[in-house]
């Protein structure tokens, strides 16, 4: 009995909680995504694609690389495309998945990112979609370099799942036998 009287604990123990639920970035590019869908964000976006402000370029590049995990730059004809039907183009940007973006992603649009038209302040005045839209883009960086970090811890968070399902399992198994 007393070597059972460790595993009492095991049924009082809840399997972990995906990491995943606290990266600030994931939470940060929702708050932008939701920014940009009120409607003012709607009316931001179409009046960013009819009359883009300078640096628009840069930023949806980043956007389009992130979106459509892509290293190649874009024209703003193929920005404006993205952008066209604000329906998908918000629902693309809440199913953004840092696990799905490879480094070579990241690294084609890296070096613009120190760029002012990033800066959430500094855009809000010429383009709330574009401010949004550049804060996203750096949310969305830091959700990539969370979740790079992640994949080690939830591979071991997965491993202590099985290790405790199984001595649950084995706990239980030892109620059943008589004494």
């Amino acid at each position: 009995k007393n070597s059972l009287f460790g595993f009492w604990a095991l049924d009082q123990i809840v399997p972990m909680d995906r990491l995943r639920e606290s990266q600030t970035g994931m939470k940060r590019t929702m708050l932008f995504w939701s920014q940009l869908d009120s409607e003012k964000g709607r009316e931001s976006l179409a009046k960013l694609c009819k009359d883009p402000p300078r640096g628009a370029l840069s930023v949806c590049c980043a956007v389009h690389a992130l979106l459509r995990v892509s290293g190649k730059r874009i024209h703003w004809k193929a920005a404006e495309q993205m952008m066209a039907d604000p329906d998908v183009f918000l629902a693309e940007m809440k199913a953004y998945n840092p696990y799905a973006i490879p480094a070579y992603v990241h690294q084609s649009f890296e070096h613009t990112l120190t760029l002012p038209y990033f800066d959430y302040d500094r855009m809000v005045d010429r383009s709330y979609a574009l401010a949004c839209l550049g804060s996203w883009v750096i949310a969305a960086v830091q959700s990539w370099k969370e979740a790079k970090q992640m994949v080690p811890l939830e591979a071991a968070a997965r491993r202590a799942d099985a290790a405790v399902a199984a001595a649950a399992a084995s706990f239980a198994e030892a109620k059943k036998l008589p004494e």
